[in-house]
């Protein structure tokens, strides 16, 4: 049963998808990098990542550097969020 236990635990951690859930983070960006729209952003130690599909209320993602004070909404996957909503906070 013990052997049963962890198997179980590892396939739930590699799996990442089912353990989504919904993540908000809001602070300002200490680090960035990558190229509209795909950034990979820091705040408040959370990697938040967007994408094509990431809206972006009340600024542009060309306008998000280090410093930006901003709310993010999204989908939290282990210690990523990949944001739905990118807003200036």
């Amino acid at each position: 049963d013990d052997d049963e236990a962890e198997d179980e635990d590892e396939d739930d951690s590699d799996d990442k998808g089912g353990n989504s859930a919904s993540g908000e983070v809001e602070g300002s960006v200490s680090s960035l990098s990558g190229q509209c729209p795909s950034l990979s952003l820091v705040i408040k130690g959370v990697t938040v990542t967007t994408s094509a599909a990431t809206k972006f209320d009340g600024i542009t993602c060309s306008a998000i550097k280090a410093g930006t004070s901003l709310e993010v909404k999204g989908t939290r996957m282990g210690t990523t969020i990949a944001a739905t909503k990118v807003e200036r906070d």
